[in-house]
């Protein structure tokens, strides 16, 4: 059984761009909670990336009014037909 281990990093007022937290957290392996608050941001991305170029995005489109998640460039997905696409979450109020 592999153990828990916990990171905590603290990044505020964050002017879009490129931010990359391992200059914070070091390199992250296994699972990872990410807890943003974007304010007044009308819409937003995130991109998660490693070094292979493989990234998925998941952010928010005011516009649309929808949330996404795009795994369009994440790496092997050959394993599920649908895995490889840029999927949109219901809302809930």
């Amino acid at each position: 059984m592999r153990a828990s281990v916990t990171k905590s990093a603290t990044l505020k007022n964050i002017i879009a761009g490129n931010v990359d937290i391992t200059k914070k957290t070091g390199k992250l392996n296994g699972a990872a909670i990410l807890d943003f608050n974007t304010g007044n941001a009308q819409s937003f991305n995130i991109v998660l990336s490693n070094v292979k170029g493989e990234r998925v995005v998941i952010g928010f489109d005011a516009k649309a009014n929808q949330y996404f998640i795009d795994r369009t460039q994440s790496g092997v997905t050959s394993f599920e037909k649908d895995f490889a696409k840029n999927m949109l979450p219901p809302l809930f109020k």
